[in-house]
């Protein structure tokens, strides 16, 4: 009993393992390879608003540029902000440093005068004087300090201003000059579609002129017959430019068989059927030689 549930295991496996094997070859046949996917080609209506953006882009940058060109101009006036500001800044260093100038004297001055006294009333005045005019210079040479920083940082963020602004326009520059590349690259596509849809058109409507192919015969002319000159008047079946021609009984076709992009179609086959042929085989193989082994088994037993 044994022997012959294990006898029809198998079988069962040699006869399904060869059917699922080719039930799934279809499937991996009809894979395409990632390369055979292609782009669609955008249609004229697209570019056209491609276009239409591109231009709307290129205008922006233009006005873009003209703003910032402006901003510069404005900023080399001499009510600029900043301008003002560095133009103050520096007066009032300027003010400072002759300050300091007056205060540096006024102590020269005081040395000089104490040196001169004889009485001790006198040197004590002289001294006094002195001692003040060294206090006044030496407030004079601080706020000259402070009034020269402020005077530096002021015209550095003028000067900043500017070079900030003349980047800004080169940025703007650039933008525009990339904005009018694409304007251009959007043309030229538009134009090209245009041009090949035209060409389409025009090669359409000479394909539909009487006495040639694929438009209506000329009166005594070729009809399309099969076999038969329409100048006979003898009827016959129309034929079809489209139509492959019907091949004998037995015999084969010359059309060959191609996709949409003139390689050959797909069959359904694919590089995995020596494989699953070589599996199938050996199922095979397995269950003739379960069945040798049990028959030889039960003819021992038997004996």
């Amino acid at each position: 009993m044994k022997l012959r549930r294990t006898l029809a295991t198998a079988i069962a496996a040699a006869v399904t393992t060869p059917v699922v094997l080719l039930s799934a070859t279809p499937a991996f046949a009809q894979e395409k390879p990632a390369a055979w996917t292609q782009k669609a080609t955008p249609s004229v209506e697209e570019l056209r608003q491609a276009v239409g953006l591109a231009q709307k882009e290129y205008d922006a940058a233009v006005i873009a540029v003209k703003d910032a060109n402006n901003v510069f101009d404005s900023m080399a006036t001499a009510t600029f902000p900043l301008t003002v500001a560095a133009r103050e800044a520096w007066a009032a260093a300027k003010a400072a440093a002759t300050a300091k100038a007056e205060a540096d004297r006024a102590v020269v001055e005081a040395q000089s005068k104490l040196d001169s006294t004889t009485t001790d009333e006198e040197k004590a005045a002289a001294q006094q004087a002195l001692d003040e005019a060294r206090t006044a210079a030496e407030t004079a040479a601080a706020a000259k300090t402070a009034a020269d920083a402020k005077a530096k940082e002021a015209v550095t963020a003028r000067d900043d201003a500017f070079v900030a602004q003349a980047r800004a326009i080169e940025v703007l520059r650039r933008a525009g000059d990339a904005a009018k590349q694409k304007l251009e690259d959007a043309k030229k596509a538009l134009a090209e579609a245009e041009k090949a849809l035209a060409g389409g058109e025009g090669a359409g409507q000479e394909s539909g002129k009487p006495g040639e192919a694929g438009g209506p015969g000329k009166p005594g002319g070729t009809a399309g017959t099969e076999g038969q000159s329409g100048a006979t008047g003898t009827t016959g079946k129309t034929s079809t430019p489209d139509a492959p021609a019907l091949s004998a009984q037995g015999g084969s076709s010359e059309t060959a068989v191609t996709g949409s992009g003139g390689a050959l179609a797909t069959t359904g086959s694919s590089s995995a059927m020596p494989a699953i042929a070589l599996a199938g085989g050996v199922a095979l193989a397995l269950g003739a030689g379960a069945v040798v082994v049990t028959r030889r088994r039960k003819a021992a037993a038997d004996a």
